[in-house]
């Protein structure tokens, strides 16, 4: 709450100024507020987990915490990307052409990965790309799912 104007400004003044900005404020809120709903359903789950072991296991609650927490962390990175990411962008496959083979190239050379699936992030419009970088690799069972991040650059 306290960081929402500084937000604000962020995403409607000085993303406008650079002709960044797509957001509407009816976007704005509603992105604000399935956040919120998140942070309500994730964190009270977690921290209703939490207060469970320190009032059932007293000295070992923190481990049992620790585990909680450790579990939630590799849990929720795949989560994230099927679900939680499409609740506020949307993704598209990326077209078969030049970037989409050097980037396959590129992984099988560096890691030996082989990729089923490249998304991109379609909320800015193709003509205000300037660079586009790797976000997240992601195993669905024995697939890999690669999403790529737009980033608006002011360099040419």
């Amino acid at each position: 709450v306290i960081a929402t104007p500084f937000s604000l400004y962020h995403t409607f003044v000085i993303e406008e100024r650079f002709c960044f900005n797509k957001t509407t404020p009816k976007t704005y809120a509603m992105d604000k507020i399935k956040s919120y709903f998140l942070l309500i359903i994730l964190g009270g789950l977690i921290l209703s987990l939490i207060l469970f072991f320190f009032e059932r296991f007293g000295g070992l609650a923190w481990f049992y915490a620790w585990m909680v927490l450790s579990g939630f962390l590799i849990l929720i990175q795949p989560l994230f990307t099927l679900f939680i990411a499409p609740m506020f962008n949307k993704f598209t496959p990326l077209e078969d052409g030049k970037l989409k083979q050097q980037i396959e190239d590129y992984l099988k050379k560096i890691r030996g990965l082989s990729i089923k699936i490249i998304k991109e992030n379609s909320g800015i419009p193709k003509e205000k790309i300037k660079e586009k970088i790797l976000n997240r690799l992601q195993y669905k069972g024995w697939e890999k799912e690669l999403i790529f991040k737009e980033i608006n650059t002011l360099i040419n």
